[in-house]
């Protein structure tokens, strides 16, 4: 959690520097609410995810968890074709369908290494 933290701190400051060197720092705190709001709930989106993969590398082998997490385009992808009518190309649609697959096997992996889906570290990584 140290780390999340001091990470997520770096990146604050790195985002501030930057707007004190270009002069647009003003832009940063002149936002509608509207926009102010979600904002903080993807921040809050993010930020969850990241704590559930903290506790979930803690209780899997890095051999099951980096797999799913590296899946997280994956998730994005089928959130934008749900919620925004995207509609990928061929090739995105075939790189999807292997990602699936890879997915599929790592879980047929786990299940031989002991893990099962109703685990804590599963329920926290998924």
């Amino acid at each position: 959690m140290p780390v999340l933290f001091l990470s997520t701190l770096s990146g604050s400051c790195f985002f501030i520097a930057a707007a004190l060197c270009t002069n647009d720092i003003r832009s940063v705190f002149n936002t509608d609410v509207s926009s102010f709001i979600l904002v903080m709930i993807k921040s809050l989106i993010v930020s969850a995810s990241w704590i559930c993969v903290y506790y979930a590398m803690r209780e899997l082998p890095i051999s099951l968890a980096s797999p799913i997490r590296s899946s997280a385009p994956l998730w994005t992808t089928i959130g934008g074709i749900c919620i925004f009518g995207e509609m990928p190309t061929l090739i995105q649609g075939l790189g999807m369908l292997i990602v699936l697959t890879g997915y599929i096997m790592f879980s047929f992996l786990g299940r031989q290494e002991g893990f099962y889906w109703k685990s804590r570290g599963m329920i926290f990584i998924i």
